[in-house]
C-alpha cells in the first residue's frame, strides 16, 4: 500500500508555491548581486576620479 503524505488535490497548490518561492528567492538574490556590483563601480569610479585629481595637484 502507498502511503502519500500530500493528497493528490494539493499537491498542484504545494508545487506552485514551492516554484513561486524557488523563482522569487532566487530573483531577491540576483538583484542584491547586482545592486552589490552597481556599488562596487560607483566606488572605483569615485576613487579613479579621486586619484585623477591628486595627480593634478601633483603636477
Amino acid at each position: 500500500m502507498k502511503l502519500n503524505l500530500i493528497a493528490p488535490k494539493r499537491r498542484k497548490p504545494f508545487l506552485v508555491g514551492l516554484l513561486s518561492f524557488a523563482f522569487l528567492l532566487f530573483l531577491g538574490l540576483f538583484i542584491l548581486w547586482q545592486r552589490y556590483h552597481i556599488i562596487q563601480e560607483s566606488r572605483q569610479r569615485e576613487m579613479s576620479g579621486i586619484i585623477n585629481i591628486v595627480e593634478q595637484n601633483i603636477n
